[in-house]
C-alpha cells in the first residue's frame, strides 16, 4: 500500500464527520449570510436569536428550531430535509441551510 491516507479515504467516502462544535463559528457566520440573503430577497422575515445551540446529534447549529444550518450531514438526514435553501462550503465541510 504505497501513501495510503486513512484519514482522507475517511472523508473522500464521508465516513468522516467533523463535531460542528468546533465550527460553531463558521457555522454562525453561514447562517447569518443566509438570513440575511433570505430577508434582502423578501421571501423570508426571520430574526436570528444569535445565541444559537448545537445538536450533536444530527451535527446542527440551530436557531429557535425555526432554522438550522447542518454540517456534513448523513445521507440520510440530507434526504430529510426535502428542500435545502442554501449550501456553503466552509473550512469544517459542507454546510446545508435549513428553514
Amino acid at each position: 500500500m504505497d501513501n495510503f491516507n486513512l484519514k482522507k479515504y475517511l472523508a473522500e467516502n464521508k465516513l468522516l464527520k467533523e463535531n460542528i462544535e468546533v465550527y460553531k463559528e463558521e457555522a454562525k457566520r453561514f447562517f447569518e449570510t443566509f438570513v440575511d440573503e433570505m430577508n434582502e430577497k423578501g421571501e423570508i422575515e426571520f430574526i436570528p436569536d444569535l445565541d444559537g445551540y448545537i445538536d450533536l446529534k444530527d451535527n446542527s447549529y440551530n436557531v429557535d428550531e425555526l432554522g438550522s444550518i447542518f454540517l456534513n450531514p448523513t445521507e440520510e438526514t440530507l434526504n430529510s430535509f426535502g428542500n435545502i435553501a442554501k449550501t456553503f462550503k466552509g473550512e469544517g465541510g459542507i454546510y446545508y441551510a435549513v428553514i
